[in-house]
């Protein structure tokens, strides 16, 4: 429902984060702040920004909140349609390997294994 205040009211795009790094919410409560937006209409690619790059840009980390060479990306691969998370990697370790936590060795991801 806010990301649909702000929209109607003018809010500018590249200025509304949605993050989990004032500590006051868990990743999970981020995926589903997520999931019903998309469940109230609003397409998927006009939610994520708000959640990866916008919010890293206005935040200042450089590197963040993009899949580039040289960039320090934590990934979520989530099922389509569902939203359910199937893979998570962050700091260089898998987390999440098709649905269950998983205990890869640091650097596993990094280097293409795991």
């Amino acid at each position: 429902r806010w990301l649909r205040y702000y929209r109607e009211r003018g809010g500018p795009p590249a200025r509304l984060t949605v993050s989990t790094d004032a500590s006051v919410s868990s990743p999970a409560d981020l995926l589903g702040q997520v999931r019903a937006c998309v469940a109230a209409g609003f397409a998927l690619a006009d939610v994520l920004p708000h959640v990866t790059r916008v919010t890293a840009d206005v935040l200042k980390l450089g590197g963040k909140g993009r899949v580039a060479a040289g960039g320090d990306a934590d990934l979520a691969v989530l099922e389509a349609g569902s939203l359910e998370v199937v893979d998570v990697i962050a700091g260089g370790r898998r987390l999440v390997r098709g649905g269950a936590v998983a205990a890869d060795e640091p650097g596993a991801a990094a280097r293409g294994g795991g």
